[in-house]
């Protein structure tokens, strides 16, 4: 679900910058809100899990840290970007940025399948 989530979240990031008008930015928006609201719990799921085997606070607060970090930084970055190349930029960057964090999560993931 995270894989998924994260895929489709990436996808409706990328389109973005190619909305036309309010109902298809609209549309596009409720696409990234469904992949993360799809990707969110399932991410929570495997931090417990890990939490069992690490400590659930440890795991959690790196968790919630990792979050954070991108929420402040995230943005800043972004209107760098746009401010130095484009704001279309900016979105495909985002979603650049979600696709390796994507892969990174699936290979990590994958070793302990």
């Amino acid at each position: 679900m995270v894989i998924w989530g994260g895929m489709a979240s990436i996808a409706a990031t990328a389109l973005l910058p190619r909305t036309g008008g309010f109902l298809p930015l609209l549309v596009a928006y409720i696409a990234v809100t469904l992949g993360q609201s799809f990707g969110m719990p399932a991410a929570n799921a495997y931090v417990v899990q890990e939490g069992r085997i690490y400590g659930m606070g440890a795991s959690m607060t790196m968790f919630m840290m990792a979050m954070q970090i991108g929420t402040g930084v995230g943005p800043v970055v972004l209107g760098g970007i746009a401010d130095w190349l484009s704001l279309e930029s900016a979105f495909y960057s985002a979603a650049i940025c979600m696709a390796a964090g994507i892969s990174l999560f699936a290979y990590m993931v994958r070793k302990n399948i």
